[in-house]
């Protein structure tokens, strides 16, 4: 799977609104949540805690929000991504995931 696909049209959104490029955390965070992990494994393989996680990625979604004109965040990346044309690798199945992608679906 092809992360450099979808990270790097992210981190030119995040440079255009930061002026700054992603971070390995921000990175990891991305890849885990895509890929259904909670903050707290994303935390462990990181060898941070779960609360700097969180705290990094409240960040990273209120700046993909103002990029991408609507709220972001871990319930809704997957789908944000897809409809604006980024090919999101598919995830492993979580609940999270099979939750979301069944209220959609039915909406």
């Amino acid at each position: 799977m092809d992360w450099q696909s979808i990270l790097h049209p992210i981190d030119h959104i995040v440079q255009q609104q930061t002026g700054k490029h992603l971070t390995d955390i921000q990175a990891a965070i991305l890849k885990g949540v895509i890929n259904g992990q909670r903050y707290a494994t994303i935390a462990q393989t990181y060898g941070c805690t779960t609360g700097h996680i969180k705290d990094t990625s409240y960040k990273l979604w209120q700046t993909l929000s103002t990029a991408f004109g609507e709220p972001v965040n871990k319930h809704n990346i997957r789908a944000i991504l897809q409809r604006y044309g980024f090919n999101a690798p598919p995830q492993e199945r979580s609940p999270c995931f099979r939750k979301t992608a069944q209220t959609t679906t039915r909406a």
